[in-house]
């Protein structure tokens, strides 16, 4: 079975595909950038999706004359690694959910009249602005990384694809046709751009590469 995968594993990633016989094909579908940025001085929390939203804001933690003021402020999140990151670089996680949407809902029943800080990326997804504006909630936007698609052609058909969100299913798409291999897919944000490109699709269970790799592994053996 040959398997691409639209992200670089780690070792010990790759280590839960080994019972498995099959050829893996490892790319960076997308890279990204870290720009600098001035945050805001009045808002309650931070606002973040993801993880390089927090390596962002690290970076600008290391580099500023104020990490106290940054370090203040406790952060609203989607994903239990992009919290235990946060918590890692010293931001406290006041609440997090596995999606935006989950997320958004959970803001505008408990934390309307907060105001927020929301780094993302210039790719994010509209789902969470969608939800804040609907309910009134006062947010500021900033854009802390950007998003480049690194577009590759493949001579191989694949059993299965592994993408770990949106931008990868679009980067595949840009120089590849969609044949009926399998797309093992993050999130159902990554499951619907790939179902829209016409793959079919498989969703992991939580929004990490384990969880996708175990769904890989799992249906592979039965």
């Amino acid at each position: 079975m040959r398997i691409l995968s639209t992200k670089i594993l780690t070792e010990s990633q790759k280590a839960l595909l080994r019972p498995l016989d099959i050829a893996l094909t490892e790319y960076q579908a997308i890279s990204v950038s870290y720009l600098a940025f001035e945050p805001a001085r009045k808002f309650d929390y931070y606002l973040i999706t993801s993880q390089n939203a927090v390596r962002s804001l690290l970076a600008h933690i290391k580099g500023c004359n104020d990490p106290e003021f940054l370090l203040s402020k406790n952060a609203f999140c989607v994903g239990k690694k992009t919290a235990a990151l946060l918590e890692h670089i010293g931001v406290q996680v006041a609440h997090f959910e596995e999606n935006a949407a989950d997320l958004g809902h959970y803001l505008a029943k408990h934390h309307f009249r907060s105001s927020f800080l929301f780094l993302c990326g210039d790719m994010r997804r509209e789902e969470l602005p969608e939800i804040l504006n609907d309910h009134g909630i006062s947010y500021r936007e900033m854009h802390v990384y950007e998003t480049a698609l690194n577009a590759v052609s493949f001579e191989t058909d694949y059993d299965g694809y592994l993408f770990f969100s949106p931008s990868a299913v679009k980067s595949y798409q840009m120089k590849n046709p969609i044949n009926s291999g399998m797309a093992y897919c993050i999130g159902p944000t990554t499951a619907a751009a790939a179902k829209n490109a016409g793959m079919s699709v498989r969703v992991a269970d939580s929004p990490t590469v384990e969880a996708v790799l175990k769904m890989l592994v799992q249906t592979i053996k039965n």
